[in-house]
C-alpha cells in the first residue's frame, strides 16, 4: 500500500532549495505520485480516531493523549492539499481498503464520502485498484513516495511493524517509481474510481 505527494519547489510553497546548477529540475509532465491504501492524507478524523484504537500485538498501546496527538498531526498534515498553492496528490487505493469497516459502518461510509469529496479537488487524483485486477506490483505494501522540486531530492517512506523506513538511493527510487506505474496501469480511471467508491458507500 502506498501514498505519494509532490513537494512544491521554492516559490510555490515552502523554502526548498534545489541547489541550482547541481540538480536538474523535474519537468511538469513528470509530477507522478500514487497510493494503494486509504490515503493517510485523506483520512477522515472519525476513521483516524478509530484506527488509533486498534491494538497491535507487536506494539504497546499508546496512551490516550499520545493517540490524540497523532490524530491531530494527521489532520493538520492534510492542510498541504489546501490553500492558494496546494500540493499535487495522486493516489491509488485498493478495493480491500475501501471495504474495511474500521470504526463501524457509519464511520466507513463517512470515510468513503470524504475520499469522494477530496478526489473532486483539482490538485487531487484518486484511482481504485479493484479486486478483479488480480495481482499487481506492490500489493499489500504501504509506501509514501514524495516528489521534490528535482528528482534527486525524492524520497520513499515504507511502513513496517517496527516503524517507517526512509529510502533515497536512485536505484530504490527507480524501483518504486516503476512499481507505482504498474499499479496505475491496473487501476480504474479517476471518474470510474469515483463511481466505484460511490457504489461501495451505497452498500454500507
Amino acid at each position: 500500500m502506498g501514498t505519494c505527494l509532490r513537494i512544491p519547489p521554492q516559490g510555490e510553497q515552502g523554502d526548498l532549495d534545489p541547489t541550482p546548477g547541481v540538480r536538474e529540475e523535474r519537468p511538469a509532465e513528470e509530477n507522478r505520485k500514487a497510493l494503494a491504501a486509504v490515503p493517510r492524507d485523506h483520512d477522515h478524523e472519525q476513521r483516524r480516531h478509530a484506527a488509533g484504537q486498534l491494538k497491535s500485538p507487536a506494539r504497546t498501546p499508546a496512551p490516550p493523549h499520545a493517540a490524540a496527538l497523532r490524530v491531530a498531526h494527521r489532520m493538520e498534515r492534510q492542510r498541504v492539499l489546501e490553500g492558494d498553492a496546494p500540493s499535487v496528490y495522486d493516489g491509488l487505493v485498493h478495493e480491500a481498503a475501501l471495504r474495511m469497516q474500521i470504526g463501524g459502518r457509519t464511520v466507513a461510509r463517512t470515510q468513503l464520502k470524504h475520499l469522494i469529496a477530496m478526489s473532486e479537488r483539482d490538485n487531487v487524483t484518486l484511482r481504485v485498484i479493484p479486486f478483479e485486477a488480480g495481482e499487481f506490483p506492490g500489493a499489500g505494501q504501504t509506501v509514501v513516495y514524495g516528489e521534490a522540486a528535482v528528482p534527486q531530492l525524492d524520497a520513499v517512506q515504507v511502513d513496517s511493524t517496527h516503524g517507517p523506513e526512509f529510502l533515497h538511493l536512485e536505484t530504490q527510487l527507480t524501483r518504486y517509481r516503476t512499481q507505482l506505474e504498474g499499479m496505475e496501469r491496473v487501476s480504474l480511471c479517476p471518474k470510474d474510481s469515483r463511481d466505484f467508491i460511490h457504489a461501495i458507500a451505497r452498500q454500507l
